[in-house]
């Protein structure tokens, strides 16, 4: 049934990496859903632009099917459904997505092959493919110009691209005035005012209205509501304070000093996957979805489940 599970997990994402292909090349995918300018939203609907995370979180999940042949070396076959599902995930115009699975594969390769080589190598192919991409496709350079924009980095290399007249200002611009770094500030502010237990899960949307929190220091102060603020730290630190974020913390440390053994001895490829993911998704240095409540969440708290199940299942094995 586990390997049920993991197949089946491959061929969804195998679906949705081929519709994204069709609506980035026809306009529509196969249901008859036509792509926005700059995102695709594949099989999930008008204006659900998940395609990308769907992908980068299952994929690295289930790294060990199409990773490797049975002796657990990299063969052609490999290198053609890295490159093919990154590419799937690169023209959905997702740059989180883009950044977790490059991400998870480098912290598996990491922890399973210890080999700087072959880690190099995947590294500076997809540099390549990225660059190239940026320099051919309009769609995957705005969205590269973008988020550079909005970090406030275009400004160090703004002489070698064309840069839109919607970024004008990306001389004086920094990452808090973006509104992602609006969403962070009054996060912050937020958790300030309420350090031990917060404001309640799923309760930023109404506490951010608030005008004691315009006078936080972004351009984008109007923007400074969301449903969340982007970031799963800052989420659970206004929301649930200290005391949620140290709980959080005590599961995953506990789950992960569970699995140890099975990770630095043993090596089992389907553990050290899932813990990757794991990873991928807690990473503190970028935006994210919400760790409770939405999309995103739903991925962590299934991934913990079956890396749980994989490590009983090696216990009473060893039993």
């Amino acid at each position: 049934y586990l390997n049920l599970f993991f197949k089946l997990i491959f061929l969804l994402c195998l679906f949705v990496a081929v519709d994204n292909y069709i609506q980035y090349f026809f306009g529509y995918d196969i249901f008859g859903y036509q792509k926005s300018k700059y995102r695709l939203t594949g099989p999930f609907g008008d204006n659900e632009f998940v395609t990308g995370a769907y992908l980068s979180k299952f994929l690295i999940l289930i790294l060990p099917i199409y990773f490797f042949n049975n002796k657990n070396n990299l063969t052609l076959k490999s290198v053609f459904f890295l490159i093919f599902f990154f590419f799937s995930i690169l023209i959905t115009g997702e740059r989180a997505s883009i950044f977790a699975f490059v991400l998870g594969i480098i912290i598996f390769m990491l922890i399973y092959f210890k080999d700087i080589k072959k880690l190099s190598i995947i590294i500076f192919s997809i540099i390549l493919i990225t660059a190239i991409s940026i320099s051919f496709n309009k769609t995957i350079k705005y969205k590269f110009l973008q988020t550079s924009y909005q970090i406030g980095t275009l400004k160090y290399y703004s002489n070698f691209f064309d840069v839109p007249n919607s970024f004008e200002d990306y001389e004086n611009r920094n990452f808090f005035d973006s509104k992602h770094g609006a969403h962070f500030l009054t996060a912050i502010q937020i958790w300030k005012n309420n350090k031990l237990i917060g404001i309640g899960p799923k309760n930023f949307s109404i506490e951010c209205k608030k005008d004691k929190y315009k006078n936080i220091n972004s351009k984008s102060y109007k923007s400074r509501c969301n449903t969340h603020p982007h970031n799963i730290y800052l989420e659970l630190l206004s929301e649930t304070g200290f005391a949620g974020l140290f709980m959080f913390f005590f599961i995953i440390f506990y789950i992960l000093n569970r699995g140890y053994k099975f990770i630095i001895t043993i090596k089992e490829p389907f553990i050290i996957s899932s813990i990757s993911q794991v990873i991928t998704i807690i990473w503190p240095f970028t935006t994210s979805g919400s760790i409770i409540s939405n999309f995103n969440g739903s991925f962590f708290w299934l991934n913990l489940g079956v890396l749980i199940a994989l490590i009983n299942i090696k216990k009473n094995e060893k039993k």
